[in-house]
């Protein structure tokens, strides 16, 4: 049982059966819904945060709380309330490049959101694209406003940026709207674009990637 299905029960008298129904019936939304809210795989906008909170008898922090992803590290209580750039449930736009994490930050934290895949109206991004949200030193963060799975061992920090860097690995989509990870160096006056794939380097046409964003961190687990 997670923390937001404990609160249910205590709210519903010790009965977890039935409360997210009864819930669901007061914020006028649907019980799969609330069933997504309590399975973690979405997150409710700050309306209904808000609305849950009074029902609770919590502040927005705590309850917001209730919904925090497992990848999220422990965090003080937060400043200010947090700002959503829109209320509406199901259908929360936000921007790589201008957003509010659901979860309140401290001055020397962020909470980032974690992609499985790349958005595919970046830099906007719905609320049902992400998979979950971290929350890290902003020193560790180093301007990274997402983090992009490579594959189930690996976290990319990601900087939003149109063009090539010559230091940091580079995300970039192909003409078919798929994104890789590669490199870019000039080589006699010519920009050069490649993948080191196997231990092999595969070039790529410059004019076949459109560089999204600075690669500046990159955490891997091998267990």
């Amino acid at each position: 049982m997670n923390k937001f299905e404990k609160q249910l029960e205590k709210w519903n008298h010790g009965i977890l059966r039935g409360a997210q129904a009864r819930l669901a019936k007061i914020l006028q939304v649907s019980t799969a819904t609330v069933a997504l809210w309590a399975t973690g795989k979405r997150h409710p906008s700050k309306g209904y945060i808000a609305k849950m909170g009074q029902l609770f008898g919590l502040d927005t922090y705590e309850t917001t709380r209730l919904f925090l992803s497992a990848t999220v590290y422990p965090m003080s209580a937060p400043r200010a309330t947090p700002h959503l750039l829109r209320d509406s449930d199901d259908i929360n736009t936000y921007s790589a490049y201008n957003f509010q994490a659901p979860v309140a930050t401290t001055g020397n934290c962020i909470s980032l959101p974690v992609f499985s895949s790349f958005p595919a109206q970046f830099p906007a991004y719905r609320e049902q694209e992400v998979r979950g949200w971290w929350t890290v030193p902003r020193h560790t963060a180093k301007g990274a406003q997402f983090l992009l799975t490579g594959d189930k061992h690996t976290l990319y920090f990601v900087v939003p940026s149109k063009t090539w860097s010559f230091q940091q690995a580079v995300l970039a989509k192909t003409e078919q709207q798929q994104y890789v990870f590669c490199r870019a160096k000039m080589q006699r006056g010519n920009l050069v674009i490649y993948q080191e794939i196997r231990g092999k380097k595969v070039l790529w046409k410059g004019s076949a990637l459109q560089p999204l964003g600075h690669i500046i961190l990159k955490i891997t687990d091998e267990i």
